[in-house]
């Protein structure tokens, strides 16, 4: 029996719109899905860039005008294509392009899988804005696109006609989870399980390095690696670490896309053991300490362009500043670094509580 078909948009051709193609192309391999995804049309400024990326990465068609494209009646899926997940960024530049020309805004709220409560990791510095950090917001912010969305109308954007359609949600203890054992439709290719979702605030940060993060796999961002790593080594410096909710476990994969594809990588799988105490950005920030001692030389930072921004390092972006990079090159620890978060964790949990929607 033939599977429904989903025609796909994806706005963004470059970084992250060349990995979502990839993982469009080729998310057949490794999930069976109940559709099939169809790569419809790639949509970017530039007109004779995006047509040679569309016809580089297979998208039947291009445009150039991202408003004509949602209006489609052919498009069943319109994909942004990734502070990190860019979904709540371009939210916000919805709601200032919305306030400029006097247009309300309807935001239809959604859980936060990954929890209500734990606020984790620095907040960007001025001077380091980018797509991945928008606004001077935690790494892991414990809030739904809803609460965000008040929280940047109050900070960022007064004007704006904001209506929140509140969702089924609670602040209670442990974590909040979507779905009782996962996803019923995964955000983005590579977004595939509640799992990831829960690794991602840290895990993302090996985006700013050459390591792999596990794109080209069925476990992206679960999966860290480097060729010719040795697994047993890495995951005894890990453990030593002593990060809690977590447990390191030895791993080799070949990603069949994406950084260091077709070779072997070694490396660790990241399995959480406690979700009440696991720390993503602290064990994220441990892991990129681990694979640079382990590495020396061969451990680099990511130095191409990077979600638009030529300038300034990947992962300093990431960040949202210099500062653990510099300490991180300095042979700082893991737990000296993530101590200067504390103020800004602390600071980030009172901003946040005027617009806190749901009870505990």
């Amino acid at each position: 029996m033939a599977k429904k078909q989903v025609n796909v948009a994806l706005i963004g051709y470059q970084f992250m719109g060349k990995a979502h193609s990839n993982a469009y192309r080729q998310v057949g391999r490794f999930f069976d899905l109940d559709v099939e995804p169809v790569m419809k049309v790639l949509c970017g400024r530039s007109e004779k860039k995006v047509a040679a990326a569309a016809e580089n990465f297979g998208w039947q068609e291009y445009a150039t005008n991202w408003e004509d494209v949602i209006g489609r009646s052919d498009i069943d899926l319109v994909d942004i294509g990734s502070r990190y997940y860019t979904f709540q960024a371009t939210m916000l530049y919805c709601l200032e392009a919305c306030a400029a020309v006097s247009l309300p805004v309807v935001v239809l709220d959604r859980p936060n899988p990954t929890g209500l409560i734990d606020v984790e990791g620095p907040t960007v510095r001025p001077g380091f804005e980018s797509f991945v950090g928008v606004h001077p917001i935690c790494t892991r912010h414990g809030m739904t696109i809803g609460e965000l969305a008040k929280l940047y109308q109050a900070e960022r954007v007064p004007g704006v006609d904001l209506t929140v359609i509140p969702c089924h949600a609670t602040r209670e203890q442990g974590v909040f989870l979507l779905h009782p054992t996962d996803f019923a439709v995964p955000p983005s290719p590579n977004m595939p399980t509640l799992k990831t979702a829960h690794v991602y605030p840290g895990m993302c940060l090996i985006e700013g390095t050459n390591l792999s993060e596990g794109r080209g796999t069925t476990r992206p961002f679960e999966y860290v690696g480097f060729p010719d790593v040795n697994p047993s080594r890495l995951v005894e410096r890990l453990r030593a670490a002593e990060l809690p909710g977590v447990v390191f476990l030895p791993a080799t994969f070949r990603p069949t896309f994406q950084k260091h594809a077709g070779k072997s990588c070694g490396g660790c799988l990241i399995a959480i053991d406690d979700y009440d105490e696991f720390r993503p950005v602290r064990t994220g920030l441990a892991v990129l300490i681990a694979f640079r001692e382990l590495l020396g030389d061969a451990f680099q930072w990511r130095t191409e362009r990077y979600e638009f921004v030529d300038h300034i390092p990947a992962i300093d972006l990431l960040f949202g500043s210099d500062r653990e990079r510099l300490a991180i090159e300095a042979g700082a620890s893991w737990q000296n670094i993530s101590a200067a978060w504390e103020s800004e964790e602390a600071d980030f949990q009172e901003r946040r509580k005027p617009h806190l929607l749901y009870p505990e």
